[in-house]
């Protein structure tokens, strides 16, 4: 499936399922762009994805409008000016209680990070170890929803999969509810909502702390499987963050390259809600679109060698690039909330990263895990150690 994005954006023939992929894609920065600044006309539609509930990320109108209002204060007053420090020293000491540095561990320690960022963003402070394996066993639920959504499927297939779904809703409410730590964030959002018996509550929660931390956990572990690749980048990227400096445009390039490469979000799927044409292409209401985000990033009228990883890619380093073509956060009124506070978990995890751990990655292999988010699937090749003190 994801294969099928990067070939169609790399200009060579793509092979997936005809009944997985009978509907239009849109990759031009511009169409893409005018798209996402009309959420009126193209819609956000999470077809069987909303067997989990309704939350900001799946409604639309004044629904999101209200939903969004109920997160977004604390994503903003999260990433305020002073939170680097802090999301910085919650990184590296999830990273210091690592003891054997495997790509699998290194990545647990940042998907705990990243949780703790966002229960410290509505204000607990609990251990976030049971929600770490609560959602590696919801991925698998999760991918099941979306491809049933794309291809006819049995009935009872379906089924199945809802079924596992609101189960998982209910056994996310129990984790709270049983957790003095992580009881005032559920509290909070059931204020909004009226009561903690409220599945709204828990649906809403569900998808916005899965959604922030999966996104930027996958983006951390791609910071790792390239920064395996050349020592010297690494080394670099090290100095920058050790140096008196507080600018560190090497590293900045670095994380944008990443993130451009390999955005975790790859694609997105609309509803058209009336007929309308976009371009030169006539729409009609009802349809479903996928936008790549893959083929924004990578379009060669915006990028030089667009298919090449550039580790100090000149139009980042320059302040250059085109803004259209580069949606790792989606744009228009519909633009990730938590997009600032997630440049800054990823900068705080590369220094943290770079600091405690010398990477090794000796072929450069790209393999792909696509679980919503779109993950390294590391290879053999690749090894972490701890660097000598």
């Amino acid at each position: 499936m994801i294969g099928h994005f990067y070939a169609l954006a790399s200009g060579s023939p793509a092979h997936t399922d005809a009944k997985l992929l009978n509907r239009r894609i849109f990759a031009d920065p511009a169409t893409v762009a005018a798209i996402l600044d009309d959420p009126e006309v193209y819609r956000k539609n999470f077809a069987l994805l909303e067997g989990f509930g309704r939350s900001r990320f799946n409604t639309n109108g004044s629904v999101w409008r209200e939903r969004r209002a109920i997160t977004q204060p604390a994503y903003t007053a999260a990433a305020h000016d002073d939170a680097y420090a802090r999301i910085y020293r919650i990184i590296a000491q999830e990273l210091s209680s690592v003891t054997t540095p495997t790509p699998a561990a290194v990545g647990r320690a940042f998907n705990r990070a990243t949780l703790r960022v966002f229960l410290g963003a509505f204000g607990a402070m609990g251990d976030p170890a049971p929600l770490v394996d609560f959602f590696d066993d919801l991925r698998g639920t999760l991918v099941d929803l979306q491809y049933l959504s794309w291809r006819p499927a049995e009935p009872h297939l379906v089924e199945a999969c809802l079924a596992a779904a609101r189960e998982s809703i209910r056994q996310f409410s129990r984790i709270f509810l049983d957790d003095v730590g992580l009881r005032p964030v559920f509290g909070r959002f059931a204020a909004h909502f009226g009561s903690y018996e409220s599945e709204e509550a828990a649906e809403e929660l569900l998808m916005n702390m899965f959604a922030g931390s999966e996104s930027v956990t996958a983006g951390l572990c791609w910071l790792v499987d390239r920064l395996g690749v050349n020592q010297a980048v690494a080394a670099r990227i090290r100095d920058e963050f050790t140096s008196a400096g507080s600018s560190q445009p090497y590293a900045d390039c670095f994380i944008k390259e990443t993130l451009r490469f390999f955005p975790s979000i790859p694609f997105v799927t609309r509803e058209v809600t009336q007929d309308t044409t976009i371009g030169d292409r006539a729409l009609r209401a009802g349809e479903h679109i996928f936008i790549s985000v893959v083929g924004v990033h990578h379009n060669p009228d915006y990028w030089d060698q667009p298919a090449e990883f550039q580790s100090a890619r000149l139009a980042f380093l320059n302040d250059s690039y085109d803004r259209t073509a580069f949606i790792p956060f989606l744009a228009g009124p519909r633009i990730c909330g938590g997009s600032r506070l997630a440049r800054i978990e990823l900068s705080g995890g590369l220094r943290a990263l770079v600091e405690q751990f010398v990477v090794h990655n000796d072929t450069g292999e790209i393999a792909f895990d696509y679980a919503i988010a779109l993950h390294p699937r590391f290879a053999q090749t690749v090894s972490i150690e701890r660097r000598p003190q």
